[in-house]
């Protein structure tokens, strides 16, 4: 059903390209400019993470973390809905000028545009968080599924793209698994294993075998979200010599940093 839906999308998208006798933008060009895009979003979630984490932040929202961390947002919005702009100029309607898979990040620039607005209010009646509370407060966490959304964009492009195999058309798609499981491990980062052994606590709220209890489940959780995303991406594709090497090394490294 759904390859028969982006077939069909994709007729619709050539009708409209022969009436205008212009081409409409996307494709794996565009995926791979927004996959990049997508790497400086996350990169200033890390970058605002990094900062929080080694005292870099005091009680104002205004910051030079939240500053990149924002502008990487600013970037990926202006350029989906600059590419949506062009399209319609160029005879699509709304529903096929936004390029195929890009749908739901359209909707992620919504929640998380929303998401930040709320976040400065709630800095500004609550202060700002720390630790724990700061992962999950709630427009952190709607945050973090208005990014979900939006950097996974050229992931759902390429599954509805057949055909699709080795580096040059996976590329993008691979980068985007890569993201999608560094925000997951990001909003988990008080139970990460390179951020919190939390299996060597035995002191305080923590006994001996409570200690041990929580340090396994946090290395299973780890190992799901690993491999999780793995499988989905298995589901679909035969992927490429290496790949398990960026999404993986990639996620590893940027979780060290922080």
């Amino acid at each position: 059903m759904g390859v028969l839906t982006n077939d069909t999308q994709s007729m619709e998208r050539q009708q409209v390209q022969a009436k205008a006798g212009a081409r409409l933008v996307g494709g794996l060009s565009f995926d791979y400019a927004f996959a990049v895009l997508a790497a400086i979003f996350v990169g200033g979630l890390f970058l605002d993470g990094w900062a929080h984490n080694h005292g870099r932040v005091d009680d104002s929202f205004f910051t030079p973390w939240h500053a990149f961390f924002y502008g990487g947002f600013g970037l990926t919005a202006i350029f989906l809905l600059g590419t949506a702009g062009i399209n319609r100029t160029r005879g699509a309607a709304w529903r096929l000028a936004i390029p195929a898979g890009y749908g739901l990040a359209l909707a992620g620039s919504a929640i998380f545009a929303a998401g930040g607005v709320g976040d400065l209010v709630w800095h500004t009646l609550f202060g700002i968080e720390e630790d724990f509370e700061a992962l999950v407060s709630p427009t952190h966490l709607m945050l973090g599924v208005g990014m979900a959304l939006v950097v996974t964009g050229p992931l759902r492009a390429a599954w509805r793209r057949s055909g699709s195999r080795g580096w040059r058309d996976l590329a993008p798609a691979l980068v985007s698994a890569t993201l999608l499981l560094s925000i997951f491990t990001f909003f988990m980062m008080f139970s990460h294993p390179l951020m919190s052994i939390i299996g060597g606590r035995m002191h305080g709220e923590f006994n001996q075998e409570t200690g041990q209890v929580a340090g396994v489940l946090s290395l299973m959780i780890d190992a799901a979200l690993l491999t999780g995303v793995v499988f989905l991406l298995l589901r679909r594709w035969t992927l490429p010599p290496g790949a398990l090497t960026l999404i993986w090394g990639a996620n590893t490294v940027a979780m060290a940093i922080v």
